[in-house]
């Protein structure tokens, strides 16, 4: 059994490290490309500068190239064994194919976990420098910024708008403090305190939890929401960059859902949840494509390499496509445990194939 086992790792990681290299190389430099090429020609950053860019940014990808190596290293191995009759022969001596299964089970659960802890604690380091460094280079600031202040020219009066913090990539600030100037007169004609602002549309905000002080009046009004126009996307200072699902582990968006919910925010809570719960399942994904993929390995034809990405490829693309159905399903009614619908799928089809497989039924 010990030399088996040696012999199924020793095929699968040759199949699977190809495979990584391959993806690795075909998804970043057809995303990437461009962009390093045109800061290349426009001498927005030198050469290693880009080579620099291109490694922090290679662990976003994780997610898409690591199932894709896992699926190529199954598809490889598996397919080279059972095409070689070596599997017919394993399981003569008694040994099935679940068996195999559940050594290849162990791996790849290895790999995800691997895959899970690197995400969380390592690689979103990198990826948040990579988006820096993009950003930066399109004159553009962090996501969020605390002590948050800009003006805006309106057609009577001047807004300037202070806040204890700005979340671009949410549209949200809070501790809001705004103060209305008129243009004539220069005097301040209102004040307006807000614990939370929401970004309605383009240009239009709701705050909320709010006083009025007009100095025109003098008095003072609580309301518990406005709505509040200001330009906020075409003033340089108030320029934002989307913080990425990858930039923060899944610690802090447990605590960012606390906090909304505390707060009313029931619906940016909701939008935490299914963060953390992608954190979960695409590095955990290899898993399931390996409950999917198995089965089909077992086959006697030898299985070459380009019909292995084709495979993974194929399968890989189908369960990233039902993911991302899932996910507007999710948001559509509110459910959010229809985005492990693809995994339960991907986990019950293949255990009946894995089943009639090792039957010998199909």
């Amino acid at each position: 059994m010990r030399i088996l086992t040696r012999y199924i790792l020793k095929n699968f990681f040759e199949s699977f490290f190809l495979g990584f290299t391959i993806f690795t190389f075909i998804i970043i430099l057809t995303s990437q490309l461009y962009q390093v090429i045109k800061w290349l020609v426009e001498g927005v950053y030198g050469f290693w500068e880009v080579i620099k860019y291109l490694v922090f940014i290679s662990p976003m990808y994780l997610n898409y190239v690591l199932p894709l190596s896992v699926v190529f290293g199954v598809v490889g191995s598996v397919g080279k064994l059972s095409a070689n009759f070596e599997i017919t022969a394993v399981n003569s001596y008694g040994i099935s194919s679940i068996e195999i299964f559940k050594k290849l089970f162990i791996i790849v659960l290895f790999i995800s976990c691997l895959h899970f802890f690197v995400n969380e604690f390592i690689a979103n380091k990198y990826i948040s420098k990579a988006l820096d460094m993009y950003y930066s280079a399109s004159k553009e600031i962090r996501g969020s910024v605390m002590n948050f202040s800009f003006s805006w020219d309106g057609k009577k009066s001047i807004s300037y708008v202070f806040a204890r913090e700005y979340v671009g990539d949410l549209g949200l600030m809070k501790d809001v403090f705004i103060v209305e100037k008129d243009k004539l007169s220069k005097y301040v004609v209102r004040t307006i305190n807000s614990s939370f602002a929401k970004k309605k549309e383009s240009n239009i905000w709701l705050l909320y939890n709010v006083v009025i002080y007009d100095y025109v009046e003098k008095k003072r009004i609580f309301v518990d929401s406005i709505e509040y126009k200001f330009e906020l996307d075409n003033n340089d200072n108030g320029r934002q960059r989307k913080m990425h699902r990858e930039e923060v582990n899944f610690l802090q968006l447990l605590k960012m859902a606390k906090e909304y919910e505390n707060s009313g925010f029931a619906d940016l809570a909701f939008e935490m949840y299914v963060k953390i719960h992608l954190k979960f399942i695409f590095p955990f994904s290899s898993i399931f494509l390996l409950f999917l993929v198995f089965p089909f390995s077992l086959s006697k034809v030898r299985v070459s390499s380009f019909l292995g990405i084709v495979l993974s490829v194929s399968v890989a693309i189908a369960y990233y496509i039902l993911i991302t159905f899932v996910q507007i399903l999710t948001t559509k009614t509110g459910v959010i445990w229809f985005l492990w619908l693809p995994n339960f799928v991907s986990i019950f089809l293949g255990g009946i194939f894995i089943f009639l497989k090792n039957k010998n039924l199909v």
